[in-house]
């Protein structure tokens, strides 16, 4: 089962739509399809930005997570951000390292600008960087 770690991104847009590769991918999750998780320091992320969306509170993401599966790894510290500073941009530093130290094979995000470009997927080679419909596309799936 593919060890999948998710980004702010794509939690925020499973809870905005039921449709698209984001929901998609939790449904997955919850089937045990693939094995979810992420950080405390991006659900704090989530947390920060639920206000932007209509409709969608604490309470909608508590229940995404719990149905979902979704493994929460402890906050991401300065220290461990460390060695990722560079690889992307400081503020995203916590996912990238997020991903690795849990040990996922896959990254999904939507950041396209901060995450899904060249000079990213060359410099990171301990964690595949994917979008959802990429991750979707894959045979292992």
């Amino acid at each position: 089962m593919p060890k999948v770690f998710f980004d702010a991104s794509i939690i925020i847009a499973a809870l905005i739509s039921k449709k698209g590769g984001s929901h998609k991918l939790l449904r997955y999750a919850r089937e045990r399809k693939i094995f979810a998780v992420t950080s405390q320091t991006v659900i704090n992320e989530v947390k920060a930005n639920l206000h932007k969306f209509k409709g969608v509170s604490e309470n909608n993401l508590s229940n995404l997570i719990k149905s979902s599966k979704i493994i929460i790894r402890k906050r991401v510290t300065k220290n461990e951000i460390s060695s990722f500073i560079g690889a992307v941009d400081d503020k995203d530093a916590h996912v990238l390292a997020g991903g690795v130290l849990t040990g996922c094979e896959y990254l999904v995000t939507l950041d396209k600008k901060h995450f899904l470009n060249k000079k990213v997927v060359e410099k990171v080679k301990n964690i595949k960087i994917l979008s959802p419909k990429s991750l979707l596309q894959l045979k292992s799936l």
